[in-house]
């Protein structure tokens, strides 16, 4: 059939399935466009979204990403808090009998 084509249906993927935001920001915020937009839209970005512009999509979006930024921050603490602690449990000073 000539009217299939893989070019077609990514387009209506990209532009009805995947969220989408108007070129210009409106105050420093992104604006959600609507599924199908016909005006100038960009993908939203996966590292440059501003937590601000993740309220589109409710309060659990933007609560869901804080609290994961919140635990990057205390487990990278963590971590670097123990590493005294394994440097000094896998020394001979912890065990001297211990042969490497």
């Amino acid at each position: 059939n000539p009217d299939i084509s893989l070019a077609k249906g990514w387009c209506y993927f990209e532009h009805f399935t995947l969220p989408r935001r108007f070129a210009t920001k409106s105050g420093g915020h992104h604006v959600r466009a609507p599924p199908g937009e016909i005006n100038e839209t960009k993908l939203y970005s996966a590292f440059r979204t501003p937590q601000d512009s993740l309220s589109d999509w409710g309060i659990g979006m933007g609560m869901y990403f804080s609290t994961l930024g919140s635990f990057v921050v205390i487990f990278l603490l963590a971590g670097i808090l123990s590493i005294p602690n394994i440097l000094y449990y896998s020394s001979d000073q912890y065990d001297p009998s211990s042969s490497r």
